[in-house]
């Protein structure tokens, strides 16, 4: 229970100690662990809707949900919508460009 603390409090901006990071391996060993299990039952799902669903699809409604713990961090830490606001808007059509092709390309893959 205390690592989903942790979590809240750093995701609050609220740091135990003045050395981020550092002082809490047990707490990023965790959330690489986490997102393991997380990504490697997207690419199950990924393989058993491939047949019914096209890849098209598939692509675009998880770059659709993916927005939803985006926009809930933001509204968390109170940054929402002003840490949407950038400087360099063609950063912002260069990365997603690229993200979705990585996405095509490796749902195509396990295709």
């Amino acid at each position: 229970m205390s690592i989903w603390l942790s979590i809240w409090s750093e995701l609050r901006g609220q740091r135990q100690s003045p050395v981020t990071g550092v002082n809490r391996p047990s707490l990023g060993i965790s959330l690489r662990i986490l997102s393991g299990i997380l990504g490697a039952g997207m690419f199950i799902s990924v393989k058993a809707a491939i047949d019914e669903v096209p890849l098209g699809e598939i692509v675009f409604f998880r770059s659709f949900f993916a927005l939803i713990p985006l926009i809930v961090l933001l509204w968390i830490r109170s940054e929402f919508p002003s840490g949407l606001v950038t400087k360099r808007p063609g950063a912002h059509f260069i990365r997603p460009t690229f993200g979705a092709l990585a996405l095509f390309t490796s749902f195509a893959a396990i295709a």
